[in-house]
C-alpha cells in the first residue's frame, strides 16, 4: 500500500449533448397484423420419395410484430411426375388459448408392404392432411402444462400402381379418409441454460388419445393410445447428458394394412422433428435409426433409447457478412431398440441398433435456430442397415 499512488482529479473529458426539442405528429388506430407478417427469409428445402423422385424448394415462416399470428410454408416440387408437396401451419396467440391450423399434401413410404410369394416391392401413398387444434397452455415458473384438443382429416390415396405386377396375392393397402378427434396432456419440467446443447435436468411427458370416427367423417374406426417419456439425467461435468426415453403406443378396433404404426428411418434431412419432440397422438411414424423408413408396422409400437449428449466446442462466432451465427458444436452417442406389431410380443423381435451425431447449432438471418447433424446409425438385427446421412433440424 506504500507504494500506491492518489488517483488524479477527475475531469469530464466529454461534452454535454443537448437536443433540440422538436414536436413530432402523433396518433393511434386500430392495430393491423398485415405490415409486420410478411417471410423475411427462406431455406433451400428438399424430399424425395420413390414414386415422385427428388422434389426441391423452400422452407419460410414469418409472424407479426405483437406475434399474435405465426406461420411455417413447405413448398416443393418434382419433375419426375409435376409433384407438388407443401406443408402450412398457422398460429393465433392473440387470446387464450391458442389455435393451430395445419394443412399438407405429402408422400409416406412403407417399405416392403406390398409382398406376395412372387416378391415385394415399398408403397408410397399420397396423405392429403387438413387439422385444426385448440391449446390450452398452464404455465408455472418450474413446469409446464398443456392441454390440446383437435380434430384432424386425412386421405389417403396410391401413388404406386397396383397391382404392382400380374397375379398379386399380397395385401391391398387402405384408400379413403381418416377423420378423428384427439386429445393430449404435455408435461415438461426440463430446463435449458445459455451454454445447453439440450433439455437438462429434469422430463418431458406427453400422453393422447385418438378417436377414428364414421361420425367424424372417416372411413374407418379406430382408437389410438400413446405414451412418449423423455428423462434428462445430467452428468456432474457441464451440460453433459443422458438422454432416457420410452415410447409406447397402442391401438384397437378396425384395422388397416399401414397399421396404426411405423416404426424405422431418421428424422434426417428438412424435419422439424427431433429427438426432444414427444411424438403427439396423431404422429404414426417411430423414427428408429439404423433401419429402412416405416419398415416395420403394426397394431402397437414401442421405442426405447438410450443417448449420452456431450458438448466439443462453444465457437459463439459469425461470418463476416453472412447471415450465419455458429453457436456450439457438440455430439451424441445413443444405443436403441423397438419394434411395432400385432398380437403377442417377444423381446427377441425387438430391433436395434446403435451409432453417434455431430451436430451444430447456429442461428439463421439474425433469430432462426438450427441445427445440422452427421448422423452415423447401424442397425443390428435384421432388414438393419448401416447409414450415414446429413440432416437439419429447425423449430416448427
Amino acid at each position: 500500500p506504500s507504494a500506491w499512488k492518489p488517483a488524479e482529479p477527475y475531469t469530464d473529458q466529454y461534452p454535454v449533448v443537448t437536443y433540440e426539442e422538436r414536436k413530432f405528429e402523433t396518433g393511434t388506430s386500430p392495430y393491423s397484423p398485415l405490415p409486420t407478417l410478411a417471410p423475411r427469409f427462406w431455406i433451400p428445402w428438399y424430399g424425395y420419395s420413390y414414386d415422385s423422385g427428388w422434389l426441391g424448394g423452400l422452407y419460410t415462416f414469418g409472424q407479426d410484430v405483437a406475434e399474435r399470428h405465426a406461420y411455417a410454408v413447405t413448398a416443393l416440387y418434382g419433375p419426375k411426375t409435376n409433384r407438388v408437396w407443401y406443408t402450412f401451419d398457422y398460429v393465433y396467440d392473440g387470446l387464450p388459448p391458442t389455435f393451430h391450423l395445419h394443412a399438407s399434401d405429402t408422400d409416406a413410404t412403407y417399405g416392403d408392404l406390398l409382398k406376395d410369394p412372387f416378391g415385394s416391392k415399398d408403397y408410397v401413398e399420397r396423405q392429403k392432411t387438413y387439422g385444426l387444434e385448440m391449446i390450452v397452455p398452464l404455465i408455472k415458473t418450474q413446469t409446464q402444462h398443456v392441454i390440446s384438443l383437435g380434430y384432424q382429416w386425412r386421405e389417403l390415396s396410391a401413388l404406386t400402381i397396383l397391382p404392382p405386377w400380374p397375379l398379386y396375392s399380397g395385401p391391398i393397402p387402405a384408400e379413403g379418409v381418416l377423420a378423428s378427434g384427439k386429445l393430449s396432456y404435455l408435461f415438461n419440467s426440463s430446463r435449458r441454460y445459455n451454454f445447453s446443447i439440450s433439455p437438462e435436468d429434469g422430463r418431458t411427458l406427453q400422453v393422447g388419445y385418438e378417436r377414428l370416427d364414421k361420425s367424424l367423417g372417416s372411413d374407418f374406426e379406430l382408437n389410438k393410445y400413446t405414451v412418449d417419456w423423455h428423462e434428462y439425467v445430467d452428468f456432474p461435468w457441464a451440460h453433459q447428458v443422458l438422454l432416457v426415453r420410452a415410447f409406447a403406443g397402442g391401438s384397437t378396433g378396425q384395422q388397416i394394412t399401414q397399421r396404426a404404426f411405423s416404426l424405422g428411418g431418421e428424422s434426417s434431412g428438412g424435419s422439424t422433428i427431433t429427438e426432444d419432440d414427444v411424438l403427439s397422438i396423431d404422429d404414426r411414424d417411430v423414427f428408429l435409426r439404423g433401419y429402412p423408413e416405416n419398415e416395420f408396422r403394426g397394431k402397437t409400437a414401442a421405442l426405447g433409447t438410450l443417448e449420452y449428449r456431450f458438448p466439443i466446442a462453444n465457437i459463439e462466432r459469425g461470418g463476416g457478412q453472412t447471415p450465419f451465427f455458429l453457436r456450439r458444436l457438440h455430439g451424441a452417442i445413443f444405443g436403441e431398440a423397438g419394434n411395432a406389431w400385432d398380437g403377442t410380443f417377444h423381446a427377441s423381435d425387438l430391433k436395434r441398433s446403435v451409432g453417434a451425431e455431430l451436430r451444430l447449432d447456429l442461428d439463421f438471418a439474425y433469430r432462426i435456430p438450427l441445427t445440422l447433424r452427421l448422423a452415423f446409425a447401424k442397425g443390428l438385427d435384421e432388414e438393419g442397415k448401416y447409414s450415414v446421412f446429413l440432416g437439419l433440424w429447425t423449430p416448427l
